[in-house]
């Protein structure tokens, strides 16, 4: 009696439609923003049916969360133990993430409006925003401890004018700071001038 093999039922999976939907997503965040996205949507600009999407993702806010993701990339960084050194690195991975990504500088303006949302915004904050932010106060004040930063200025105040870089010119729709000027925050730091008070400035 001859055997035959079995058939695999249904469609096979297609490997690409997860990514297709990452970047369809991201495509209408940037055209549309946060609250007019609609799976309808992404299905449509995807070319990915709707069951298929709810399939792999539970939510909307689910998908948002992953397309992010898929552009900001890895951002932390492995330490090597030079603080001030590890610091101007993680600011330059995190420049490029916001500035080098499939929607470009369109990508502040989608976290800023997706953090806005009073459900999505706190687990936004958690996935991308705090990791990132404790990393570097840690080693801003790792940088002091070890004398390769003036003290006298909160290492979150720090960290978060960086950031605040970022979200002001993204405000004023101006171009992104390059990353040198990120970098030149650093050294500024204690130059005369500063708003520290006399007695915590450096002599000279």
């Amino acid at each position: 009696m001859r055997q035959t093999s079995a058939s695999p039922t249904g469609r096979p999976r297609d490997p690409q439609a997860g990514p297709r939907v990452l970047a369809a997503t991201l495509r209408l965040l940037a055209s549309h923003g946060y609250a007019a996205l609609r799976i309808d949507d992404v299905a449509r600009e995807s070319g990915v049916a709707k069951t298929t999407i709810y399939r792999r993702w539970r939510s909307l806010d689910a998908l948002v969360l992953d397309a992010v993701d898929s552009a900001l990339g890895e951002r932390a960084i492995v330490e090597t133990g030079d603080a001030r050194a590890d610091l101007l690195v993680l600011w330059e991975r995190v420049h490029d993430s916001l500035v080098a990504n499939p929607v470009g500088w369109e990508l502040p303006a989608i976290g800023m409006a997706v953090m806005a949302d009073p459900e999505l915004g706190p687990r936004y904050r958690a996935r991308f925003i705090e990791p990132v932010r404790r990393q570097a106060a840690r080693l801003v004040e790792a940088a002091v401890e070890a004398g390769a930063l003036p003290g006298g200025l909160s290492s979150y105040v720090l960290v978060d004018a960086v950031a605040g870089l970022f979200v002001f010119r993204r405000i004023m729709g101006e171009p992104p700071p390059g990353v040198e000027a990120l970098g030149a925050l650093l050294p500024g730091l204690g130059a005369p001038g500063d708003d520290r008070p006399a007695s915590s400035r450096p002599s000279g």
